[in-house]
């Protein structure tokens, strides 16, 4: 596969299921709950209520029933400046990670993948533009990075959008992931959930990452606060991500 100057990326997020899934009983089950947020390495406390604002993203699942549904992320502020500065492009490969509990221990798991099919500044778009777009992709309409005064008015808004294929392959440009072992990061038996173990990805240098590289054994501590490590091509790390999306991607 042809990539751009970098083309791994993992994105973090914490994640709160519900026993069916439904976003209706997600909201429910955490609403007037309490949670701790860190902003600009500043823990605050944050009610969940009608007036917080959060959304879906990445968006992988066509929760919407929307026709023509293509998978999206959006990003903006430090993290999308992060991107840029890695040469983030059509082409490269999202692989999204999440916060789990397994067997009592805190586990950082690979829950789903995105490849970069089009990329779109959402800033100083006209009327016009912005129609364009819609028809071109009706499942805009659901992203909030699109639609939401907040994002699309911010000069580093941007939207990812997915390629109908991976690439080379006729699997989807994205999805997520049937749980495996082999989509766990953290290493075995570790209390330390940012201490990962990939052997697929010895050598391999992330970026955002104080320098720090995966040593021989695949093993390496990410920092706590990052979100977006970025690998630069090569060949074993590109293996290694196709392989796990054609062994676990959902059909």
């Amino acid at each position: 596969m042809q990539r751009a100057k970098r083309n791994k990326i993992f994105t973090g997020k914490k994640y709160i299921y519900t026993d069916d899934g439904s976003l209706q009983n997600l909201c429910k089950s955490i609403s007037g709950e309490t949670l701790y947020i860190t902003e600009n390495k500043v823990r605050k406390k944050v009610k969940l209520d009608e007036n917080t604002h959060c959304h879906l993203d990445p968006q992988l699942l066509n929760y919407f029933n929307e026709n023509n549904f293509i998978g999206s992320l959006g990003q903006v502020m430090q993290a999308e400046s992060h991107l840029e500065n890695q040469s983030v492009g059509v082409g490269d490969l999202f692989l999204f990670y999440g916060w789990y509990k397994i067997d009592n221990k805190d586990k950082q798991v690979l829950f789903g993948y995105l490849q970069i099919g089009e990329i779109i500044k959402t800033y100083g778009l006209t009327d016009e533009e912005r129609k364009t777009y819609e028809n071109k992709y009706p499942c805009l309409k659901y992203q909030p990075h699109w639609n939401t005064e907040l994002y699309k008015n911010d000069k580093s808004n941007t939207i990812y959008l997915a390629r109908e294929t991976l690439k080379d392959t006729n699997l989807s440009g994205y999805g997520t992931f049937k749980y495996s072992p082999e989509l766990v990061l953290t290493k075995d038996n570790q209390d330390l959930k940012t201490l990962w173990q990939i052997p697929s990805l010895a050598g391999c240098m992330p970026s955002w990452n104080n320098g720090r590289k995966f040593d021989s054994n695949g093993e390496i501590r990410v920092s706590d606060l990052g979100q977006e490590f970025v690998i630069e091509e090569c060949k074993q790390a590109e293996n290694w991500a196709i392989s796990l999306i054609k062994k676990y991607a959902k059909r």
